[in-house]
């Protein structure tokens, strides 16, 4: 990450960096990871956070509400980021060059390392709501791979009994404006919702016989 932040750059933005590093907040970092024995990797992350613009960084904040085995395609990403495809693919495209991020495959698609999750997950202001939020997108996730732009649909309707949480809200009503339309919209929590004893939908694909 770091050396994806120095590319071309000159001497003097090299030994910029490098006071960044020495100077990064290592005791915030290790209140939010208190059981990781290995923070200077969080620095590393935290530094090339900081390098990058403040849309591109609330961008980045944004992609923790994913899962660990969740591909983060481009129209997931145009909602998340209420942004139009090329504006989305560029931010993408910015993530992987500074190695805050790996493309998946050609059409833009890109998935976080763990360690970046935990990262950009501890920086999300209500943990409560964001662990409803990967309940909402984990119960979705079937349907969501199968077709990303329902991504919207699926989890504002697994999170409408939890609008009464301030973050849950605001983030609903995000994707709501953000969406492109037309769209289906939940008006009343017909979905299974977040928060309750089933964790996951699994369906499998094609044909079984038994």
């Amino acid at each position: 990450m770091i050396g994806a932040t120095l590319r071309n750059q000159g001497p003097k933005y090299w030994k910029d960096i490098l006071d960044l590093m020495r100077h990064a907040d290592l005791e915030s970092i290790q209140a939010q990871f208190p059981n990781y024995p290995y923070p200077n990797l969080f620095r590393t992350i935290q530094v090339s956070v900081d390098q990058l613009d403040a849309k591109s960084r609330d961008r980045y904040f944004a992609l923790a509400v994913f899962l660990e085995d969740m591909t983060a395609e481009i129209p997931v990403l145009q909602t998340l980021w209420n942004a139009s495809e090329p504006e989305s693919l560029r931010t993408a495209k910015l993530l992987v060059s500074r190695s805050l991020a790996t493309r998946v495959r050609d059409a833009g698609a890109i998935e976080l390392h763990n360690l970046q999750l935990d990262y950009v997950r501890a920086q999300y202001p209500d943990p409560e709501a964001l662990d409803l939020i990967h309940g909402a997108v984990r119960l979705s996730a079937h349907v969501i791979q199968r077709d990303p732009r329902q991504f919207a649909s699926q989890v504002i309707g697994r999170l409408l009994p939890h609008q009464e949480l301030p973050h849950v809200g605001l983030f609903t009503a995000a994707l709501a404006e953000a969406v492109p339309r037309p769209w289906l919209r939940p008006l009343w929590p017909a979905l299974h919702p977040a928060g309750t004893a089933l964790r996951r939908i699994l369906q499998p694909k094609g044909n079984f016989t038994t």
